[in-house]
């Protein structure tokens, strides 16, 4: 993972944990300091473990959001940049996940969350093995040929990968909901990307 998607996954991610966890109206601090804190810890993380990846950016902000919900409510109010990107922090996070993760994982279940939640937020969909049929536009001759049939329903699980939120027919189907429930069981990784690539495209 190059710096800049570690800073922008970061501020993603670690924003999105608190606000879930802690506080609901939590904002990132914006300005080059902030992102300066996060470079430089991307840097010295590179020089301890040789390289970042997705798994190791959502872990370490997991780690650091779930030290800062050990902490007296107040703690919002001393609350700085550096006390979750700095060297404490890396320190922190160099502690074996073993002895971490089951506490961290307890912490998120309290929440109904878990680390996929998270993972999906920076994971890079375009090297999935999958991420070409997250779209496969030449499926929509047949959907269109069979848009909203009940035989439709049957053709679709057979002739293709069945739901997708990109495609203009599904949205239009009546079959959409119950072939969407559908595509999740039989299809449950391509079905969990598409879900993730659409929200993505929706908030950009």
């Amino acid at each position: 993972m190059e710096k800049k998607e570690w800073i922008e996954g970061c501020k993603r991610v670690f924003t999105k944990l608190v606000k879930d966890t802690l506080w609901e109206d939590f904002r990132f601090p914006g300005g080059g300091m902030a992102e300066r804190h996060i470079g430089n810890c991307y840097d010295k993380l590179i020089m301890k473990l040789g390289s970042v990846s997705a798994e190791r950016l959502t872990d370490f902000c997991i780690c650091q959001v779930y030290a800062m919900a050990q902490f007296h409510k107040d703690y919002r109010k001393r609350w700085n940049i550096s006390h979750s990107f700095g060297d404490k922090a890396i320190e922190r996070y160099m502690i074996p996940i073993n002895h971490r993760k089951k506490h961290e994982d307890r912490w998120l279940n309290c929440f109904e969350l878990s680390r996929s939640k998270y993972l999906s937020m920076v994971e890079d969909h375009s090297k999935h093995p999958l991420a070409i049929f997250i779209y496969p536009e030449y499926e929509e001759h047949t959907k269109r040929r069979w848009m909203s049939n009940k035989l439709g329903y049957l053709i679709c699980g057979t002739s293709t990968l069945m739901w997708t939120p990109f495609s203009p027919i599904c949205r239009k189907c009546t079959n959409a909901p119950l072939c969407e429930k559908r595509t999740e069981h039989v299809h449950p990784e391509l079905y969990r990307i598409r879900c993730e690539a659409w929200r993505k495209q929706q908030n950009e």
